[in-house]
Order: structure tokens, then C-alpha cells, then sequence
């Protein structure tokens, strides 16, 4: 694979985990993650599929930019009330909680800045009256 071939397919990657994406709830505060969503009807022993049976996944990297881990994270045949189970409404959420814990044990620095600067870096820029850019995550 070329190297621009790679950069494009991690940026996509990332745009699965932006704020419109399938799986933003892998977002984490101060990186940026990169992943892609599965989901997957399951089969009946007698063929054919279930209807509201699934095995969902979610696999994702941090920081996108240059992996240090890739992560996947598979549940069979989930149970929701509270939302459609899916690979972004199921197992983003896990990966977050487990990537954040990695992130801090492998001591990743944190590559984008927090949600709290990107706040103070708004609230600046408002006040001076020169035109500035929205915050980048």
C-alpha cells in the first residue's frame, strides 16, 4: 500500500469516529481516533437470518496519525433498550473506555487539545477582533 493510499484510508477512518460519524461515541478527549463499525445479522441454524439478531464490532486506532494500538472489540447478539445495537451504539462506547485506559498506560501524550483550551481558545478569539479559525480537534 502507498503511503498516500494509507493517509487517505486513516483519514476516512477518522471520519467514522467525527460527530456526524457512525461511531462517535469512540471519541477521546485529546486524540484522535480512527475506526470502522460493523454490524452484522446473524444466521439461523435452518438459513436464512434472524431479524433483530446480531454480532456487532467496532475496530479502532489511537492516534489515527501514526497507530501505537488497533483495538477490536466483537459482542455477539447484543441486547438494547435503549438504542438499535450496532457496532457504533455498542462497542465504540467500550472501545473509548478501554483506549482511554490504554492511551494513559502506554503513555500516549495526547496529540489534539482539549475540549477545555479549545473553549478558552474560542472565547479569545471572540473577544479580540480579529477573525480566527473554529478550533481543530
Amino acid at each position: 500500500m502507498s503511503v498516500k493510499t494509507a493517509r487517505n484510508l486513516r483519514n476516512a477512518l477518522f471520519h467514522v469516529t467525527d460527530l456526524d460519524g457512525t461511531a462517535k461515541r469512540a471519541r477521546i478527549e485529546g486524540y484522535n481516533v480512527g475506526g470502522k463499525t460493523g454490524t452484522a445479522h446473524k444466521v439461523k441454524p435452518t438459513g436464512g437470518y434472524f431479524d433483530n439478531r446480531y454480532t456487532v464490532s467496532f475496530v479502532g486506532m489511537l492516534p489515527v496519525e501514526d497507530p501505537a494500538f488497533v483495538c477490536l472489540i466483537v459482542i455477539d447478539d447484543p441486547t438494547s433498550k435503549h438504542c438499535h445495537p450496532g457496532g457504533g451504539t455498542v462497542c465504540a462506547p467500550v472501545f473509548q473506555k478501554l483506549a482511554t485506559r490504554l492511551a494513559a498506560a502506554m503513555n500516549i501524550p495526547k496529540n489534539t487539545p482539549s475540549a477545555e483550551a479549545d473553549k478558552k481558545k474560542a472565547s479569545r478569539a471572540q473577544a479580540s477582533s480579529s477573525p480566527s479559525k473554529p478550533p481543530r480537534r
